[in-house]
């Protein structure tokens, strides 16, 4: 195989792009979104545990000063040192320790990316110059200029210099890669978008070289020198987030298809997996790579899925790794990200915390719907992380004092929940050198606090406390022209008013989750309302300016500021017909385009059915007829593609757009069934579109009596078939929806596991304590349970079983809630 890795040769445009892009469908509507929940996250307490919100960027400009000072003196000092080997490049760079304090002087190439290259990034998003600084021992600085060191022969970006690829996994390369990606995109330059380019054409080769269209990213790493992928004793598979970002962030930059086309087939290699492939850090992107794809080229991937893997801790790859949560002491560990089964309990760790927000903040540009639960989880996050650092804990909570760091600018690689042995000291903050003899003198990270800078430029604290602003373009590299934008998250149980400096010149202030312009041609400090629990994406856009649909985007005077994803359960789903004619096949039906449509055979009668890809609640279906419409037909749901149950008939089918509403059921196949042609010719339908009523549950908080193995109560809610509720054993155990405020139901769905409730009760309620029937069992079936009842106002619906199915717990994947 002939590789191109030098700057001059884009790749040669060449194999088709998925199938799972098409054109979005209609144009979105002028509606508030319905926020999606994460399971981990509606673990959290939506006011953290003791709140405390330090100045993040004033600690992440300490760090940079403390780090980056060559002529201090004293022990351990100075931590950076120049170094003249010239590995990679024919000018001087510098080289980082990963901890404070090593016992023998850092090796020529051993210094780590981990560490340097994401020092200079994290400074640089704390607002200082990586490119031209001035500091004690140094004048007019290019640090940024100095990774390109990282760049090595086999045309990558390394952990080590000097290292080579056959002995680095997947997550040791990807992630400099990606933190050098954001160098780029701050400091770009020849030389700099040389590396990038050159790297991204590695990167791309070897995507083709692992399957192409088909890639398989099940392998521990790749083996640049001898272009074939590492077999080890464990694989990294959410290397196709790294490698698929990589490839997204440079077609945006440099262009080319190709590039285009790898990243969706990383992305597509993901779709298609039903384990989560989460290891150490890239899964942190997994949900930017999906919503950007989903927003910028109408894709139509699960970013709820990826959402999950991110913080859920149920990788067979890295197992116990991910979100952590619960308090200690006095202190919480709420939001931070880490092991949960480290030495008997969590252990969280400070650069994970900080690149997961680096990753997961700016997918509240793309997708709405995340916006409430990505402001939980930073408002979580940043308060708890303080506990990383030794001013923010106890002196005998910590092993590492050191009177080298005055401002406590460096923190401890992790956060233990208690000290090993020593129950008395919770939580504990250490590291690993000390506790497994590693050759460092300290537990300080330098590799830890390196991207504290991600915190420093995304997190601004307002006039009310705990409402914090998050800066949604300070890490989202690469973005199409933006406004600035901003997540806002209220945790309180009422509105409040929060207050925003717009600036001197008059703009719009807009709020693209419930897709309002929330004031006009304004200039100075203003204010605006955030309803209780709920959160904002506030877009400040040109005064007057002219707001437009274009597909599932919301623009401004042609610009990007909001994004609802279709609703329709066929779009991009596959669909079988009874026949075709000229080439109109059937998937022209779900593509959302009307360019494309099916056309059956002539003669009565005809049919064609979608698969929706597993059961769903469905309510109502929309055909957009072309001119050969149906004057009788049936509309019929089924399981199994074998058994139909009419859910509508008509016998006066009027053609054009039709929409058609049913009492909602339960079905994986939705079929039209015409049975007279309104015309002379076939049965031709430009879409067929397949709609879910409102789930009032979706997103909500829920509450059990109990859970098991990980299998939290917020796993009910958050509409990913990956995740459940499992209960205790023993009877009875119960789980309940909150709603979020009263309102009329009548109807719900319990999507059971195999450990289903042969007795229960359906109870309601409105302040979940006093509870009320309406709806009793003992003879349950499990499976999907769809239970009518008359219909009450209540906000808190409840499960409530007595009597186990089986021998194992009460467990269910969806809990879903409806006024009908």
């Amino acid at each position: 195989m002939n590789h191109q890795r030098i700057l001059t040769g884009l790749l040669a445009a060449g194999v088709g792009i998925s199938a799972v892009f098409t054109a979005f469908p209609g144009a979105a509507a002028a509606a508030p979104v319905t926020q999606t929940g994460i399971t981990f996250v509606n673990t959290l307490p939506n006011q953290p545990v003791n709140y405390s919100m330090i100045d993040w960027n004033q600690r992440a400009r300490n760090f940079d000063a403390t780090v980056f000072d060559f002529a201090s003196t004293g022990t351990y000092k100075p931590i950076a040192l120049w170094d003249d080997t010239h590995l990679n490049m024919s000018t001087t760079t510098f080289k980082l320790p990963a901890y404070v304090g090593p016992k023998n002087p850092i090796s020529n190439g051993g210094q780590e990316a981990v560490a340097g290259m994401a020092a200079v990034l994290g400074g640089a998003l704390a607002g200082i110059d990586k490119s031209n600084q001035t500091g004690n021992g140094y004048a007019g600085v290019n640090f940024a200029d100095m990774t390109r060191t990282y760049y090595t022969a086999e045309g990558i970006i390394n952990n080590n210099p000097g290292s080579g690829s056959a002995s680095t996994e997947f997550w040791y390369a990807l992630y400099p890669t990606l933190i050098f990606a954001g160098l780029d995109y701050l400091y770009p330059s020849a030389a700099m978008d040389a590396v990038l380019q050159n790297t991204a054409n590695s990167w791309h080769d070897a995507i083709v070289d692992m399957g192409g269209s088909n890639v398989n990213f099940n392998y521990l790493g790749y083996d640049f020198g001898a272009d074939a992928p590492i077999t080890g004793n464990r694989t990294e598979p959410d290397a196709a987030i790294g490698a698929g970002l990589l490839q997204y962030w440079a077609y945006k930059k440099f262009g080319g298809t190709d590039y285009l086309n790898a990243s969706k087939w990383s992305m597509d290699f993901l779709e298609n997996l039903s384990s989560n492939p989460s290891y150490e850090v890239l899964e942190y992107w997994g949900p930017l790579l999906a919503s950007r794809l989903n927003a910028e080229q109408g894709g139509n991937y699960d970013v709820t899925k990826m959402m999950n893997w991110a913080f859920d801790t149920n990788s067979t790859h890295r197992p116990f790794w991910g979100g952590v949560n619960g308090s200690f002491g006095s202190h919480a560990m709420d939001g931070l990200m880490g092991s949960v089964g480290d030495n008997g309990g969590n252990y969280a760790f400070t650069m994970n915390t900080f690149a997961a927000a680096m990753g997961i903040v700016p997918v509240a540009r793309y997708d709405q719907r995340y916006a409430r639960a990505i402001g939980k989880w930073m408002l979580n996050a940043a308060s708890n992380a303080r506990l990383f650092y030794g001013d923010q804990i106890g002196a005998d909570q910590q092993d590492s004092a050191w009177a080298g760091d005055p401002n406590h600018a460096i923190p401890y690689e992790g956060l233990r929940y208690q000290k090993i042995g020593d129950s008395s000291k919770a939580p504990f903050a250490t590291g690993d050198p000390l506790t497994y003899n590693w050759p460092y003198n300290t537990n300080l990270g330098i590799y830890s606090g390196a991207l504290s800078g991600v915190f420093g430029g995304i997190v601004k604290t307002t006039n009310v406390s705990q409402i914090l602003q998050l800066d949604l373009l300070k890490t989202d590299f690469f973005h199409d022209p933006a406004y600035p934008s901003y997540l806002y998250y209220n945790p309180y149980t009422s509105g409040q008013t929060v207050n925003i400096n717009v600036g001197a010149s008059p703009v719009d202030i807009y709020d693209a989750v419930s897709d309002t312009v929330l004031k006009t041609n304004v200039s100075g400090t203003q204010s605006f309302s955030i309803a209780a629990d709920s959160a904002s994406v506030i877009v400040l856009t040109p005064a007057n300016g002219t707001k437009t649909y274009s597909g599932n985007k919301i623009l401004v005077n042609n610009v990007f500021v909001g994004y609802r994803p279709s609703n329709n359960l066929a779009f991009g789903k596959t669909a079988t017909a009874s026949s075709t004619t000229n080439g109109n096949m059937a998937n022209g039906v779900t593509d959302g385009m009307t360019a494309a449509r099916w056309e059956s055979g002539s003669g009565d009668p005809q049919w064609i059915y979608v698969d929706l890809g597993a059961a769903k609640t469905v309510g109502s279906v929309t055909l957009n007829w072309e001119t050969a419409y149906a004057k009788a037909f049936k509309l019929q749901v089924s399981a199994d593609a074998v058994n139909w149950t009419d859910v509508y008939t008509t016998a006066s089918g009027t053609g054009g757009v039709q929409n058609m509403a049913f009492s909602p059921v339960n079905a994986r196949y939705v079929r039209m069934y015409g049975t007279e042609r309104g015309t002379q010719y076939a049965y031709s339908i430009y879409e067929f579109e397949v709609y879910a009523p409102a789930d009032l549950a979706a997103g909500k908080q829920a509450a059990a009596s109990s859970n098991t193995n990980g299998n939290l109560a917020g796993g009910v809610t958050d509409a990913a078939a990956a995740t459940r509720w499992e209960s205790g054993s023993g009877d009875p155990q119960w789980i309940y929806v909150d709603l979020g405020a009263a309102q009329p139901v009548g109807r719900a769905v319990i999507r059971w596991e195999a450990a289903y409730a042969s007795s229960f009760k359906l109870q309601t309620s409105n302040d979940a304590s006093s509870w009320t029937d309406v709806y009793t069992t003992t003879s349950g079936t499990g499976g999907v349970q769809n239970i009518t009842f008359n219909p009450v106002n209540a906000r808190y619906v409840r499960m409530y079983g007595t009597a186990r199915g089986t021998q194992y717990a009460y467990s269910i994947y969806e809990f879903e809630v409806y006024s009908n």
